[in-house]
């Protein structure tokens, strides 16, 4: 199963573009400065074949990362959506995959 498909969250956007005429490398800068300075939340992988056809059994596997709203750096109103579509930041907290590692 060679192709991937890759979802991933992360605490929204903290820097925030300032430059009233926008380049792509510019939007590129802004999202990368975002990017490294927040930690991933979450991490989807789906697989499939050269036809679109994904394996038996699991599909997708999902990874939840360690995240502690009280100490990492984010966006309440990105933090509040993903509530909203499920994601439980309390066992992120004390159950998630340490990143660091």
């Amino acid at each position: 199963y060679p192709y991937v498909a890759m979802d991933t969250e992360f605490p929204g956007i903290v820097e925030k573009s300032i430059n009233t005429t926008s380049s792509r490398e510019y939007e590129y800068q802004v999202i990368k400065k975002n990017v490294d300075q927040l930690k991933i939340i979450q991490l989807g992988l789906s697989f499939a074949d050269k036809y679109g056809n994904p394996p038996p059994g699991i599909k997708t596997w999902q990874f939840n990362f360690l995240f502690d709203r009280s100490y990492d750096n984010h966006s309440e109103e990105s933090i509040n959506m993903l509530q909203l579509s499920g994601l439980d930041f309390d066992r992120h907290k004390k159950e998630g995959i340490n990143p660091c590692l």
